[in-house]
């Protein structure tokens, strides 16, 4: 292979390449979202950094559903079958004897 050839061989990355990418991108995006949460505490102090920050944040959400310029539809549900079902259940929440203690947290957390 000559130093010509080597400008048309492309290398496609492979998915441990592309898992990692994605991860940095997620990584990037939790460490904005963290900054724009520290920003929230000077609010209109900071209107040209606030401004860059939430377009940076849309930028990073847009190329997670684009990696290495192949666009990622959304997946699809295949439609329901049967009729719908809600289900309740009645939950004792001990406030008396115990006031001090979050009972809603511990409600969505067994669920």
């Amino acid at each position: 292979m000559s130093l010509c050839d080597t400008n048309i061989v492309t290398m496609q990355p492979t998915p441990q390449q592309q898992h990692q990418s994605t991860q940095s991108i997620a990584d990037y995006l939790a460490q904005l979202l963290k900054d724009r949460k520290q920003m929230a505490a000077f609010p209109n102090v900071f209107n040209h950094v606030e401004r860059l920050l939430d377009e940076e944040i849309a930028r990073v959400r847009a190329s997670l559903f684009q990696i290495n310029g192949v666009k990622k539809e959304p997946l699809t549900l295949p439609e329901p079958e049967g009729a719908a079902v809600q289900l309740n259940e009645k939950v004792y929440v001990p406030v008396r004897e115990h006031p001090d203690v979050s009972h809603i947290r511990n409600i969505y957390v067994h669920i």
